[in-house]
């Protein structure tokens, strides 16, 4: 910046000048002259000049184009540029090509439509303006407006309320929370993961067209998205018996996604990537951050001066203080690993750091899941175990009763003794009496060992049960 108000001269310039709206929190209005002919008025925060040399520099980091050096030519390149044409123009993109843009969105979920033999009404859209849809459903092809919105939401409250840190964070929390709540509403980003979900919403789409007029236009799609796979299908046929057949990029990443279906971290990695899980994140650490933003600006952390003395804050207001700090630390420095990582990913940098992860993890969660599936049957083993133990030990103890009740071991023995001698008709010796009353005696002793041998089982199956479940 300079303090002359009128800067006229030559001046050599290997890379760029940049003309900005300095301190002042206002927009600026930029008039543009080549050769005192007027080209254009630059409404935002000023322009840059650059030469081909500076065309990777920041002229590139504002939207600029890399220009060849030998090009003898000169870029201008807005700073900030507040315009309505670029939003307009893109609703305008959507709404006349809506249902080309359902279509196509449609055949990529069939994954086809790459090619013109396969996407015949919309291959020109996909080619001309995907990079406004091609990440959302079809429903939702329109919600590169909400997105533009919510960075409108955010500029506009940075912009008007500097001079309120409290109130612009409020602002942008607002916005960042209604953005949050249509967000996890609609989830309307469409992952791969997501292909099999939309297919099958087409097919209910199209089966209600035989009670509803409105829906034929659902059943067409469907016809055109099975018949562009059968295209599909036999040119990779013909492609893959040509010796002359060479895999491209989307080819072998479509064999990867194809192959990581069948992987047991299917599950995991579909969820942190994607693109839903992505921005319901994100939105929600931005949210945190605007939280903890106004907690610092509400003056509770704020130290007081009295007799040019400053007083100390408290040490619960302290250690308040630092604990919202630490948080709001850690909020970031998550949310800008996750976004490295997710990038990374999507660029195939990480995807094997992160698959070979995603499946350590899966693995070990599988052998957790086998543990736990063998100890509810060694439990289940364990209480047929007990069961039958307790069937052992109520026969044991009913063979032991007598009909008039229990009975002592000597009187068992001497009841025995009898009824067999009164079997026997009497005609038993004192000697085979006394024979038959030790073996009955031995009998009774080797059924109450057995007894009290089924009880101490019992009460070890007890412990082991007990501490399995636990």
């Amino acid at each position: 910046h300079t303090e002359r108000k009128n800067l006229e001269g030559d001046f050599c310039v290997l890379n760029e000048v940049s003309v900005d709206r300095g301190p002042s929190p206002y927009l600026t209005n930029v008039e543009c002259f080549c050769d005192d002919r007027f080209m254009t008025t630059c409404e935002g925060d000023g322009i840059i000049v650059a030469t081909p040399t500076g065309s990777t520099a920041y002229s590139l980091a504002a939207g600029g184009s890399m220009v060849h050096p030998d090009v003898p030519g000169m870029l201008m390149t807005p700073i900030c540029v507040y315009s309505l044409g670029f939003p307009l123009a893109i609703m305008a993109a959507i709404y006349l090509n809506r249902e080309k843009i359902v279509e196509d969105q449609y055949l990529r979920a069939y994954d086809v439509g790459h090619t013109r033999s396969t996407n015949a009404r919309a291959y020109d859209v996909r080619k001309k303006y995907q990079l406004m849809y091609y990440h959302f459903k079809p429903d939702y092809v329109y919600w590169i407006l909400f997105i533009i919105i919510r960075k409108f939401g955010i500029a506009f409250s940075s912009l008007m309320f500097r001079g309120n840190p409290t109130f612009q964070l409020s602002v942008a929390l607002l916005v960042l929370f209604w953005a949050f709540l249509m967000h996890v509403r609609a989830a309307p980003f469409m992952s791969p993961g997501h292909h099999e979900n939309v297919r099958k919403d087409l097919e209910k789409l199209a089966n209600k067209a035989t009670s509803d007029p409105e829906f034929l236009k659902y059943r067409e799609i469907q016809k055109r998205c099975k018949a562009a796979a059968r295209v599909a299908e036999e040119e990779a046929r013909k492609a893959k018996a040509s010796k002359y057949y060479k895999r491209g990029f989307w080819q072998e990443a479509d064999k990867k996604h194809r192959f990581v279906k069948k992987n047991r971290a299917t599950a995991a990695g579909q969820y942190f990537f994607d693109l839903n899980s992505v921005e319901s994140i994100l939105l929600a650490s931005a949210i945190l951050i605007c939280l903890a933003g106004i907690m610092f600006e509400s003056g509770k952390f704020t130290t007081e001066v009295v007799a040019g003395q400053e007083i100390p804050l408290d040490d619960i207001i302290q250690k308040q203080q630092d604990a919202i700090a630490i948080l709001a630390l850690l909020v970031v420095i998550f949310s800008l690993v996750y976004y490295i990582i997710v990038a990374a990913s999507e660029l195939g940098v990480a995807t094997g750091c992160v698959g070979r992860i995603a499946e350590t993890y899966a693995g070990l969660f599988a052998q957790s899941k086998k543990r736990t599936e063998k100890d509810v049957e060694l439990l289940l083993q364990q209480q047929r175990e007990m069961e039958e133990m307790d069937k052992t030990i109520v026969f044991t103890a009913n063979k032991m009763r007598d009909s008039d009740g229990e009975l002592s071991a000597s009187q068992h023995n001497q009841r025995a003794a009898d009824l067999s001698m009164s079997d026997m008709g009497g005609s038993l010796t004192e000697e085979q009496r006394q024979m038959a009353r030790a073996e009955h005696e031995k009998q009774f002793q080797a059924a109450a060992a057995a007894l009290k041998k089924a009880k101490r089982q019992q009460m070890i199956l007890k412990k082991q049960i007990s501490s399995n479940a636990l």
